[in-house]
Protein backbone atom coordinates (compact mmCIF):
# COMPACT_ATOMS: atom_id res chain seq x y z
CA UNK A 1 0.00 0.00 0.00
CA UNK A 2 1.11 3.57 -0.62
CA UNK A 3 2.17 5.37 2.52
CA UNK A 4 0.05 8.37 3.42
CA UNK A 5 2.82 10.92 2.70
CA UNK A 6 3.54 9.40 -0.72
CA UNK A 7 -0.17 9.25 -1.55
CA UNK A 8 -0.57 12.98 -1.01
CA UNK A 9 2.58 13.67 -3.07
CA UNK A 10 1.24 11.61 -5.98
CA UNK A 11 -2.17 13.24 -5.68
CA UNK A 12 -0.63 16.73 -5.73
CA UNK A 13 1.47 15.96 -8.82
CA UNK A 14 -1.52 14.41 -10.57
CA UNK A 15 -3.76 17.40 -9.88
CA UNK A 16 -1.08 19.90 -10.94
CA UNK A 17 -0.38 18.09 -14.21
CA UNK A 18 -4.08 17.62 -14.91
CA UNK A 19 -4.66 21.34 -14.45
CA UNK A 20 -1.75 22.17 -16.76
CA UNK A 21 -2.96 19.67 -19.36
CA UNK A 22 -6.46 21.12 -19.23
CA UNK A 23 -5.02 24.62 -19.54
CA UNK A 24 -2.98 23.66 -22.59
CA UNK A 25 -5.93 21.88 -24.15
CA UNK A 26 -8.06 24.98 -23.64
CA UNK A 27 -5.35 27.10 -25.24
CA UNK A 28 -5.24 24.69 -28.18
CA UNK A 29 -8.99 24.94 -28.64
CA UNK A 30 -8.81 28.72 -28.62
CA UNK A 31 -5.92 28.73 -31.01
CA UNK A 32 -7.72 26.49 -33.48
CA UNK A 33 -10.22 29.27 -33.95
CA UNK A 34 -7.39 31.71 -34.67
CA UNK A 35 -6.23 31.23 -38.27
CA UNK A 36 -2.90 32.95 -37.51
CA UNK A 37 -2.01 30.56 -34.58
CA UNK A 38 0.17 27.44 -35.20
CA UNK A 39 -1.90 24.29 -35.50
CA UNK A 40 -1.76 21.49 -32.92
CA UNK A 41 0.75 23.32 -30.67
CA UNK A 42 -1.55 23.15 -27.61
CA UNK A 43 -2.45 19.50 -28.23
CA UNK A 44 1.22 18.53 -28.43
CA UNK A 45 1.95 20.29 -25.16
CA UNK A 46 -0.96 18.52 -23.50
CA UNK A 47 0.29 15.15 -24.76
CA UNK A 48 3.77 15.87 -23.41
CA UNK A 49 2.33 16.75 -20.01
CA UNK A 50 0.34 13.52 -19.91
CA UNK A 51 3.49 11.52 -20.68
CA UNK A 52 5.39 13.40 -17.97
CA UNK A 53 2.56 12.71 -15.53
CA UNK A 54 2.67 8.97 -16.23
CA UNK A 55 6.47 8.85 -15.87
CA UNK A 56 6.39 10.75 -12.57
CA UNK A 57 3.68 8.49 -11.16
CA UNK A 58 5.59 5.35 -12.14
CA UNK A 59 8.83 6.64 -10.60
CA UNK A 60 7.14 7.68 -7.35
CA UNK A 61 5.35 4.36 -7.02
CA UNK A 62 8.56 2.39 -7.62
CA UNK A 63 10.53 4.15 -4.87
CA UNK A 64 10.46 1.98 -1.72
CA UNK A 65 8.50 3.68 0.98
CA UNK A 66 9.31 3.31 4.67
CA UNK A 67 6.60 1.86 6.78
CA UNK A 68 5.29 4.07 9.52
CA UNK A 69 7.04 3.27 12.79
CA UNK A 70 4.67 1.57 15.19
CA UNK A 71 3.87 3.51 18.32
CA UNK A 72 6.16 2.54 21.18
CA UNK A 73 4.34 0.45 23.70
CA UNK A 74 5.05 1.18 27.36
CA UNK A 75 5.53 -1.98 29.36
CA UNK A 76 3.62 -1.70 32.62
CA UNK A 77 4.75 -4.02 35.39
CA UNK A 78 1.75 -5.55 37.15
CA UNK A 79 1.15 -4.51 40.74
CA UNK A 80 2.70 -6.89 43.24
CA UNK A 81 0.64 -8.79 45.76
CA UNK A 82 0.35 -7.39 49.27
CA UNK A 83 2.40 -9.13 51.96
CA UNK A 84 0.48 -9.38 55.24
CA UNK A 85 2.20 -9.31 58.65
CA UNK A 86 4.46 -12.36 58.93
CA UNK A 87 3.83 -14.64 61.91
CA UNK A 88 5.04 -18.07 63.06
CA UNK A 89 7.32 -18.51 60.07
CA UNK A 90 10.79 -20.00 59.65
CA UNK A 91 12.56 -17.40 57.50
CA UNK A 92 15.72 -18.23 55.59
CA UNK A 93 17.85 -15.12 55.26
CA UNK A 94 21.08 -14.28 53.43
CA UNK A 95 23.05 -11.45 55.07
CA UNK A 96 25.80 -9.67 53.14
CA UNK A 97 28.02 -7.02 54.74
CA UNK A 98 30.40 -4.59 53.03
CA UNK A 99 32.61 -1.89 54.56
CA UNK A 100 33.52 1.37 52.81
CA UNK A 101 36.39 1.98 55.23
CA UNK A 102 39.32 0.10 56.71
CA UNK A 103 38.13 -1.83 59.74
CA UNK A 104 40.23 -2.01 62.91
CA UNK A 105 40.28 -5.79 62.88
CA UNK A 106 40.63 -8.03 59.80
CA UNK A 107 37.74 -7.33 57.46
CA UNK A 108 36.59 -10.95 57.26
CA UNK A 109 36.39 -11.07 61.03
CA UNK A 110 34.53 -7.77 61.20
CA UNK A 111 32.11 -8.94 58.50
CA UNK A 112 31.42 -12.21 60.30
CA UNK A 113 30.76 -10.35 63.55
CA UNK A 114 28.34 -7.97 61.81
CA UNK A 115 26.47 -10.83 60.14
CA UNK A 116 26.11 -12.64 63.48
CA UNK A 117 24.93 -9.42 65.13
CA UNK A 118 22.24 -8.93 62.47
CA UNK A 119 21.00 -12.51 62.76
CA UNK A 120 20.85 -12.30 66.56
CA UNK A 121 18.95 -9.02 66.42
CA UNK A 122 16.46 -10.37 63.88
CA UNK A 123 15.64 -13.26 66.19
CA UNK A 124 15.30 -10.92 69.16
CA UNK A 125 12.79 -8.85 67.21
CA UNK A 126 10.98 -11.92 65.84
CA UNK A 127 10.51 -13.69 69.16
CA UNK A 128 7.11 -12.18 70.02
CA UNK A 129 5.75 -12.90 66.52
CA UNK A 130 6.75 -16.56 66.59
CA UNK A 131 9.15 -16.08 63.66
CA UNK A 132 12.60 -17.59 63.43
CA UNK A 133 15.53 -16.55 61.23
CA UNK A 134 18.28 -18.88 60.05
CA UNK A 135 20.78 -19.11 57.21
CA UNK A 136 19.68 -21.32 54.30
CA UNK A 137 21.34 -24.72 54.25
CA UNK A 138 20.87 -26.28 50.83
CA UNK A 139 17.52 -24.54 50.39
CA UNK A 140 16.05 -21.38 48.88
CA UNK A 141 16.25 -18.14 50.83
CA UNK A 142 13.25 -15.94 51.66
CA UNK A 143 15.16 -12.69 52.14
CA UNK A 144 18.49 -11.16 51.20
CA UNK A 145 19.82 -8.25 53.25
CA UNK A 146 22.73 -6.25 51.83
CA UNK A 147 24.35 -4.03 54.48
CA UNK A 148 26.88 -1.31 53.67
CA UNK A 149 28.75 0.53 56.43
CA UNK A 150 30.89 3.66 56.30
CA UNK A 151 32.95 5.69 58.74
CA UNK A 152 33.08 9.46 58.26
CA UNK A 153 35.32 10.04 61.28
CA UNK A 154 39.02 9.81 62.08
CA UNK A 155 40.82 7.15 64.16
CA UNK A 156 39.62 7.53 67.72
CA UNK A 157 36.59 9.56 66.59
CA UNK A 158 34.43 7.09 64.71
CA UNK A 159 31.29 8.34 62.95
CA UNK A 160 29.55 5.27 61.54
CA UNK A 161 26.85 5.36 58.86
CA UNK A 162 25.08 2.56 57.06
CA UNK A 163 22.28 1.29 54.89
CA UNK A 164 20.57 -2.00 54.12
CA UNK A 165 18.82 -3.10 50.93
CA UNK A 166 16.05 -5.67 51.38
CA UNK A 167 15.23 -8.13 48.57
CA UNK A 168 13.22 -11.32 48.27
CA UNK A 169 9.85 -12.73 49.32
CA UNK A 170 8.91 -13.18 45.68
CA UNK A 171 9.14 -9.43 45.14
CA UNK A 172 12.74 -8.86 44.18
CA UNK A 173 13.54 -5.40 45.52
CA UNK A 174 11.51 -4.53 48.63
CA UNK A 175 13.11 -1.43 50.13
CA UNK A 176 16.18 0.42 51.39
CA UNK A 177 16.79 1.68 54.93
CA UNK A 178 19.43 4.24 55.95
CA UNK A 179 21.09 5.27 59.19
CA UNK A 180 19.61 8.75 58.95
CA UNK A 181 21.01 12.25 59.21
CA UNK A 182 23.34 11.70 62.15
CA UNK A 183 26.20 9.16 62.39
CA UNK A 184 26.73 6.65 65.20
CA UNK A 185 29.72 6.22 67.49
CA UNK A 186 28.65 2.68 68.47
CA UNK A 187 28.62 0.26 65.49
CA UNK A 188 26.46 -2.30 67.32
CA UNK A 189 23.80 0.34 67.91
CA UNK A 190 23.87 1.17 64.19
CA UNK A 191 23.50 -2.50 63.24
CA UNK A 192 20.57 -2.90 65.63
CA UNK A 193 18.82 0.20 64.30
CA UNK A 194 19.04 -0.91 60.67
CA UNK A 195 17.98 -4.45 61.54
CA UNK A 196 15.00 -3.16 63.51
CA UNK A 197 13.84 -1.24 60.44
CA UNK A 198 13.99 -4.42 58.36
CA UNK A 199 12.05 -6.40 60.90
CA UNK A 200 9.52 -3.61 61.32
CA UNK A 201 8.46 -4.23 57.72
CA UNK A 202 8.19 -7.97 58.34
CA UNK A 203 6.12 -7.32 61.45
CA UNK A 204 3.63 -5.00 59.73
CA UNK A 205 3.70 -6.43 56.21
CA UNK A 206 4.06 -4.28 53.10
CA UNK A 207 2.40 -3.49 49.79
CA UNK A 208 3.25 -2.11 46.36
CA UNK A 209 3.79 1.64 46.83
CA UNK A 210 2.16 2.34 43.44
CA UNK A 211 -1.18 1.55 45.05
CA UNK A 212 -0.78 4.68 47.19
CA UNK A 213 -1.18 6.89 44.12
CA UNK A 214 -4.36 5.18 42.90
Amino acid sequence: MIARGRFFTVLTIFVACAVLAWSCASSSSSASRDETAPKESGGAAAAILVVVLVVVLVVVLMIPGGEAAPAEQVQVTPLKDDVPPVRNTAIKVVINVNFNYETKRPEDEARRAAVDRVLARLNEDANLDGNRFAFPDGEASNLTLDFTFGNEGQPGNDRFTGSVVMNGWGWGYIGTFNSGQYPYSDPDKLVNMLTDQVYGLIHTGWHDSRKDSN
